[in-house]
């Protein structure tokens, strides 16, 4: 448990939770870490609010310019110096544990390259929404052209792995779906079944989710064949459509973000205390130098 592992930290105008997200790299269990945050092109305070950490293990990144998650998240790849590379975004939480459980898995089996774990939800308001990701990955050919394969933000592999399997620009939006469509026929993905991440879910920006949905039409066109029927197929692309159609429908009434909460299950009221408690947690941990996480 004593490799390195950089977490790569992309950030675009996410001023009100970047504080939040940076804590809760503070807070993990595993110790051994650098953290390459990269700006890509805030107008708001959000990188004022990275200058502030005085640390040997964080780098920041700023160029000025938007280039899009998806550059960035290559540009995060190629200057990590950990052998294993780990996801978050700027909006979300880690779990302390998250790390290191994630760690322990890939350490113990050198076959797996990627491992996600699954994550509890919370609304904008910081209020536990809903848990997911809990399940066995399914590996059907089928099941992974169709569905989320993996908890994208949550995601730590091989940073090698990354490397040779970049995220391709054409498909903005659902570069992830994309990556795992290319990639699972050779790649072994494992998970930890437990809500060991926290997203953040505001309200559906309905105008991002079309386009991500467009984007994997697009995606299923290319990959669908040798997997899919003829049917199969069209029955994926009408589905997408008619979710699509559903989402516009709802937006007119203001009433989209129920069915964005149908991908999560519901939790109980020992869980929902546990994710408030956490939030507490992590709210309350300080920066440190590094010369005061020697001591």
């Amino acid at each position: 448990m004593k490799e390195l592992v950089t977490i790569g930290l992309p950030f675009y105008n996410n001023q009100s939770t970047l504080k939040l997200a940076i804590k809760s790299v503070y807070a993990q269990t595993y110790n051994n870490w650098e953290l390459i945050m990269v700006d890509d092109g805030s107008t708001d305070n959000s990188l004022a609010i990275a200058k502030e950490i005085k640390d040997e293990r964080v780098r920041l990144i700023s160029d000025g310019k938007n280039q899009g998650l998806i550059f960035r998240l290559n540009q995060i790849a190629s200057l990590a110096k950990g052998k294993y590379l780990a996801r978050m975004d700027a909006d979300d939480l880690m779990d302390p544990e998250r790390i290191e459980k994630q760690m322990r898995l890939l350490l113990q089996n050198s076959d797996i390259d990627l491992v996600d774990t699954g994550a509890y939800s919370i609304n904008e308001n910081g209020f536990p929404a809903g848990k997911r990701g809990l399940k066995n990955i399914n590996n059907d050919p089928k099941h992974i052209l169709q569905h989320a394969m993996l908890l994208h933000a949550s995601v730590v592999g091989k940073t090698s792995w990354f490397l040779n399997n970049p995220y391709n620009k054409e498909y903005v939006r659902a570069e992830d779906y994309e990556l795992w469509c290319r990639t699972f026929p050779y790649s072994k993905f494992g998970r930890i079944k437990e809500p060991l991440y926290i997203v953040r879910e505001g309200r559906i920006n309905v105008k991002n989710y079309l386009k991500s949905s467009q984007t994997i039409r697009k995606i299923i066109t290319k990959y669908h064949t040798g997997i899919l029927s003829f049917i199969e197929f069209k029955k994926a692309i009408y589905t997408l459509r008619f979710k699509e159609f559903m989402y516009q429908v709802f937006s007119i009434v203001n009433a989209h973000h129920f069915l964005a909460n149908t991908r999560n299950d519901a939790l109980s009221e020992n869980e929902k205390k546990r994710v408030a408690d956490l939030m507490v947690s992590i709210k309350d941990i300080e920066y440190l130098k590094q010369s005061e996480c020697k001591k």
